[in-house]
């Protein structure tokens, strides 16, 4: 019919030289997936104020799955930052309460 469509939602881009990194966001938790070739020290949680409202920090072979509960935070638009060997990566997630 005319005006009706469906589409499918990108859930990841990869572009060159950029790490891999997924995020998942489900109510209640936000699943942080990381590349084989990704080697992660530190991965923060920000708020939209700039604060940090949880943390992770690994000195030695790094991590590739993260959960995060995040039934305590409030719902909104929240940052993610990940200290990598070669950099920093910044994702924006949006945490909500229903399904």
């Amino acid at each position: 019919q005319k005006g009706d469509f469906t589409y499918s939602p990108v859930t990841q881009v990869y572009r060159k030289n950029e790490p891999h990194i997924q995020v998942n966001n489900t109510p209640g938790t936000l699943l942080v997936l990381l590349g084989e070739d990704e080697i992660v020290s530190e991965l923060q949680l920000f708020n939209l104020q700039g604060q940090r409202v949880w943390f992770i920090t690994q000195q030695e072979q790094g991590f590739r799955e993260i959960k995060i509960d995040t039934k305590s935070f409030s719902e909104g638009i929240y940052f993610i930052k990940a200290s990598l060997a070669h950099g920093e990566h910044y994702s924006k997630v949006f945490l909500t309460r229903e399904q």
